[in-house]
């Protein structure tokens, strides 16, 4: 058998004189780090930040429920204070003067008195 030749095969043909890899070492195992725990860290900051928005929302649901429950309160003081009449005097009423006239004052007639006529002798004559 020929070691010296390639058929191309895929077989190396390896002189018996070449080097031999070094016995196997003991291997040293170094720290590793799983992108589990950084996963845990970013889901908890996304937690938190979740939580922080919830609370922003019920805070200014709650107020936002707060000023319509004022509103509604000052509506109705509004339209019960309508319903009861209470005179309003005028403020700045402006104030009367009282002066004569330049028309002469009236002179009273008496009516003229004329005789009533009865129905019943207007009937008679026809």
């Amino acid at each position: 058998m020929a070691q010296s030749q390639n058929t191309g095969t895929g077989v190396s043909s390896r002189s018996p004189s070449a080097k031999k890899p070094p016995a196997s070492t003991v291997t040293i195992p170094e720290p590793f780090n799983l992108h589990l725990e950084g996963r845990l860290q970013e889901r908890q900051r996304f937690d938190e930040g979740v939580k922080r928005s919830l609370k922003l929302a019920e805070e200014q649901q709650r107020l936002t429920e707060e000023q319509r429950k004022r509103e509604e309160e000052e509506e109705t003081r509004k339209y019960r204070s309508t319903l009861c009449f209470k005179a309003n005097p005028i403020q700045h009423y402006p104030g009367i003067t009282i002066s004569a006239s330049p028309r002469s004052l009236t002179i009273p007639q008496s009516p003229q008195h004329l005789p009533r006529s009865s129905k019943n002798s207007s009937n008679s004559n026809t």
